[in-house]
């Protein structure tokens, strides 16, 4: 008989062999005492009857005769005696094994059970098994987690009413383009109600003679994924159109000379006539305007050169909060961590970013509100997604009470020149956001936008702390 060996089975083995000889042992003893017994007998001459193994007064009875022959017989008689308790012990042993195999096979199960169960569970995919019929079987902590209902809950439910809040398939659903061409499907997706971009996958699950019997649902979460591809594109935007703006910008300035030197050579020529001085004088103040665009221009292509020091960031967020609600309806509040970390940066460029988030915010409360700005510290490690390097940073959010940004545009927010804002005038100096990001990755930092229309916008800024002395922020 094969079975698995284990520490159970080798135990049993030894019990059955000292039993067996023990057996064996016993055997020999009775085979010995009943021959003696009937070579006594059959000396003597004597005829006797022995009960032996009485039941009741018609017992069984053995009779010793004057034959040599008994003798043989009663040995004989004990060595089946023997081989029949051994068969009996073996039959035994057997049935101990197989009912110890079958137990084994029934816990083995079980932990196969538990194991596939845990491994399910631990997949951070969201995994269900669906049948024909679009209903749930049975799905992974993980959906059930992201759903907000109990595993038990979800079964029976359709697929489609519990994903998407609807009464039938939605027309690229992947499981219903497996049952039709009973291979692997696939389709990329927004689930609304998981507020997320997944790749769902439909396998199906065939039964021992081919037939369709359900098939594995597997939603791998691409969220991340694609904002930081968007990220990635984003940033390869910028900079073909800071190499761009940057040639614009010098030719630019080369005309702008030309026209400010004839306006300036012009007022000389007036002579104090203030009908031809006076639109002189605004088309002079135009140049400048447009001068300090060019200047902009050329910072936002090339950067200017980082001039790096230790500083404390709250410091320079109250200097600049202060500039740009000064006069406004819009209070302003700043929460900062005790122990915040000090940066390694250029005080002046990072003074230039809050003043351009902040004035931004200011327009997009135009009837008040409240900006509400919290600075804390910030470890990136393995299990962070943010395209930042490891190590302690400073966070900084800002939320505003604003009227928000649509979703739809959100992506372009820092494309040089998009703006919500209604004035053409207010257009024209469309580079705030996007310099605010220039002056991020100079510096290694990251920014993030959450926005909500009519409860406001949130930023989250990231810039890598210094673990240098702090020195003397440098004013002016």
């Amino acid at each position: 008989m094969k079975f698995r060996p284990s520490t159970r089975n080798s135990t049993y083995l030894r019990i059955f062999v000292v039993a067996i000889i023990l057996t064996i042992a016993a055997g020999w003893l009775l085979t010995d005492f009943l021959g003696r017994v009937a070579e006594k007998g059959f000396k003597a001459g004597v005829d006797r009857e022995a009960n032996l193994l009485p039941f009741g007064s018609d017992g069984w009875t053995l009779v010793f005769m004057d034959d040599p022959g008994i003798v043989s017989s009663y040995r004989l008689f004990g060595v089946i005696l023997t081989i029949v308790f051994g068969l009996l012990l073996l039959f035994f042993f057997k049935v101990l094994l197989y009912k110890n195999k079958s137990l084994q096979a029934a816990r083995d199960l079980l932990k196969s059970r538990d194991d596939w169960k845990r491994t399910f569970d631990t997949v951070p995919d969201l995994i269900a098994i669906i049948d024909s019929n679009y209903c749930i079987t049975s799905m992974n902590r993980a959906m059930a987690e992201r759903l907000g209902i109990s595993g038990k809950e979800a079964v029976g439910r359709r697929c489609y009413e519990l994903l998407h809040g609807s009464h039938e398939p939605f027309p690229s659903c992947p499981h219903q383009r497996m049952l039709d061409s009973g291979r692997i499907e696939s389709e990329s997706l927004f689930e609304k109600n998981l507020n997320g971009y997944f790749i769902v996958t439909a396998a199906p699950i065939l039964a021992e003679d081919g037939t369709f019997e359900s098939s594995v649902h597997v939603m791998h979460n691409i969220t991340e994924m694609k904002r930081l591809s968007e990220e990635v594109n984003r940033i390869s935007n910028l900079e073909s159109i800071g190499l761009l703006s940057g040639g614009l910008a010098h030719d630019f300035n080369n005309v702008l000379n030309i026209i400010y030197g004839n306006i300036t050579f012009a007022k000389m020529l007036a002579d104090g006539n203030t009908a031809i001085v006076e639109p002189l004088t605004d088309a002079e103040e135009a140049c400048e305007r447009a001068k300090e665009l060019g200047i902009r221009l050329q910072g936002f292509s090339q950067g200017n050169a980082l001039v790096k020091e230790s500083i404390k960031l709250p410091i320079i967020i109250e200097e600049a909060a202060g500039t740009a609600f000064k006069d406004s309806q819009i209070s302003h509040t700043i929460s900062a961590a005790v122990d915040v970390l000090p940066l390694e940066a250029d005080p002046r460029q990072i003074r230039q970013m809050f003043d351009n988030l902040l004035t931004n915010a200011k327009d997009a409360m135009s009837e008040g509100g409240t900006v509400k700005i919290a600075v804390d510290n910030y470890v990136v490690d393995g299990k962070n997604v943010l395209p930042l390097g490891s190590g302690s940073h400073v966070c900084i959010s800002i939320q505003d009470s604003g009227k928000g940004i649509p979703e739809e545009n959100l992506p372009k927010i820092f494309d040089p020149y998009f703006s919500t804002k209604d004035s053409y005038s207010q257009r024209g100096m469309g580079l705030g956001l996007s310099i605010c990001h220039a002056i991020l990755k100079r510096h290694n930092g990251h920014i993030s936008v959450e926005s909500t229309l009519g409860i406001g916008t949130r930023l989250s800024l990231y810039l890598p702390a210094s673990v240098a002395e702090i020195r003397p922020t440098t004013e002016g």
